[in-house]
């Protein structure tokens, strides 16, 4: 996307893409629990020390959050003990229940920094936010996102990672613009947000007045974006970050470019993960579920449609979809073929849990350390 993005939509596109995007084969692993496993992510964790790396934030996807209906901010925002303790109630059975399928349980957090070898100069946490399916949802997060960040223990000058699944990677998309070097759409972003922020959130004005007024956070630490099956949506703001990656579940057919969708939709298709990932086919501009129960969230949701996503009808879903595009306009996207899962479809969660999985997390870690920090710890097999 242009510098000075002003929380401008990717453009869907059938042609070439504008981006860099390579084709990745999904390497054999070895065993969680073996020495060449530990060794490796060790590695790992050195290579990310040498670049300077203080922070790992990892940030989760759609349904899988503390509030996905947005119920309890309906029902409990003017208590703030009972919001609190129904997110996290419902964040706790999200872990239960879902586990790693696109999701980062705690036991991913534990390994991560155990595997790593952090020793306390590398700290791994996670952002919750709500995983409410439409713009109000991702963009409160964004703006809580930038708090959680600036409240971080990381010396200055430490860089930090953030990876998001899912629409936690449009979360980190709408960061970017906030983050922006020049301001444009910001007050009016700010503005919608608070019209429902402000029933749930006592502290909102703070947080909004902190984007506004406190020192860039990029000024501060560069900030490393990865993205695992992100739904083609926002547009990054090229000076909101310091470098981008996208990690895409992709499997390449005959008939269309390799850098599309293989083909058409089917119900078998889908729960064998035949062309990937479908949800990051099915979770583009027009699947929001902009629910009314809530009317300042419905207000909200409305508010920022116009700004977030002009001209983009909901009823034109199926026309964008049919263009196919996995390469996001921005950043260097890794088109990994995950291999189909067979019998475990519910596993795979239709293409869009390929990422998160515990036992995967050596490959990814692996990729971005070689892409972002060191291509000679790395190299190509």
């Amino acid at each position: 996307m242009p510098i000075n993005n002003h929380f401008a939509h990717q453009i869907y596109s059938a042609g070439p893409p504008k981006a860099p995007y390579e084709i990745l084969p999904f390497d054999p692993l070895p065993n969680l629990d073996s020495d060449e496993y530990w060794n490796r992510m060790h590695t790992v964790g050195q290579v990310l020390r040498r670049a300077n790396v203080g922070a790992i934030v990892l940030v989760h996807g759609t349904f899988v959050g503390n509030d996905p209906w947005g119920l309890a901010a309906m029902f409990f925002g003017h208590k703030r003990a009972s919001y609190e303790k129904w997110c996290q109630r419902q964040k706790n059975l999200a872990d239960r229940v879902v586990k790693d399928r696109g999701n980062f349980p705690p036991q991913y957090i534990s390994v991560l920094a155990d595997r790593l070898g952090t020793s306390g100069e590398l700290s791994v946490s996670r952002f919750l936010w709500s995983g409410i399916n439409n713009h109000a949802g991702r963009a409160y997060a964004a703006v809580n996102l930038h708090r959680y960040l600036c409240n971080l223990d990381v010396p200055r000058g430490k860089r930090i990672l953030i990876c998001g699944h899912s629409h936690g990677g449009n979360v980190l998309a709408l960061l970017t613009n906030l983050l922006a070097a020049e301001l444009g759409g910001v007050e009016a972003f700010l503005d919608a947000v608070g019209e429902y922020a402000q029933t749930f959130d006592a502290e909102w004005q703070l947080a909004a007045k902190q984007v506004l007024e406190a020192p860039k956070l990029t000024s501060r630490h560069p900030l490393d974006l990865v993205t695992f099956g992100m739904p083609i949506r926002y547009g990054f703001e090229t000076t909101g970050y310091a470098q981008l990656l996208h990690f895409v579940n992709h499997r390449p057919g005959k008939l269309r470019a390799p850098y599309r969708v293989a083909g058409p939709m089917t119900l078998a298709g889908m729960f064998s993960a035949a062309h990937g990932d479908y949800i990051h086919e099915l979770g583009i501009a027009g699947s929001n579920f902009s629910t009314p129960i809530s009317r300042p969230l419905w207000r909200c949701d409305r508010r920022l449609a116009r700004q977030l996503a002009k001209g983009l009808s909901w009823r034109k879903i199926t026309r964008r979809m049919a263009r196919g595009m996995r390469v996001t306009e921005e950043g260097l996207t890794l088109l990994v073929d995950y291999k189909q899962p067979g019998g475990q479809w519910w596993r795979s969660g239709l293409g869009h849990a390929e990422y998160t999985h515990v036992e995967r997390m050596l490959f990814h870690f692996e990729h971005l350390a070689r892409y972002f920090y060191s291509r000679t710890d790395f190299p190509m097999k």
